[in-house]
């Protein structure tokens, strides 16, 4: 595949997560996009299970990773756009540190998901909140946005990975050049 310039690693995104959307029973593009990351940037994720909508909590996906010893668990928090090289507006920071609050602030949990959860989703998030107090589950921010630095200074230390639309383009590019190798290999 022919690359030119980051917008059209963007446009190839857009792509993938249309495919992602056609190929698994999801509402929409932004619930897609979750999954496509984790498929992209993880090693057979499984029991993925897409939360997002009303009442999430602010999780909109989670699965587990196992490397042969040790399960790992990845929460997300999602933010999808069409639009080219959009910053990421302020309140996604906050979005992320409210997030990471509904993990760490563990005497607030039980009115977290009495207020910000729907029922259903209720038991999922408790075993969440337990790998997480037990050190296997780790948050995630994932956006195809444009990282807006000085609102992101606010949570570069907080225990939660995020990643921007230059990390998923590089990712990206990471992932054709390695299937570039594979293919020249043979």
């Amino acid at each position: 595949m022919p690359v030119q310039d980051k917008s059209d690693l963007f446009q190839f995104m857009l792509d993938r997560v249309k495919e992602t959307q056609k190929q698994h029973p999801l509402n929409a593009e932004p619930q897609a996009f979750g999954r496509w990351f984790a498929e992209l940037f993880f090693m057979n994720p499984r029991d993925i299970f897409v939360s997002d909508g009303s009442k999430d909590g602010k999780i909109d996906l989670f699965f587990a990773t196992d490397n042969g010893k040790t399960v790992l668990h990845h929460v997300l928090n999602t933010k999808f756009t069409k639009e080219f090289n959009k910053i990421a507006p302020p309140s996604f920071y906050q979005e992320i540190k409210y997030f990471w609050q509904a993990f760490e602030n563990r005497p607030s949990r039980a009115a977290y998901l009495e207020k910000a959860v729907k029922q259903e989703l209720r038991p999922r998030y408790k075993q969440l909140f337990e790998r997480y107090d037990n050190g296997a589950a780790e948050l995630m921010f994932v956006t195809n946005h444009r990282r807006n630095d000085a609102h992101f200074e606010q949570v570069k230390n907080i225990p939660v990975k995020v990643f921007h639309m230059d990390d998923l383009i590089q990712c990206l590019v990471d992932d054709i050049d390695q299937a570039e190798v594979l293919v020249q290999e043979k």
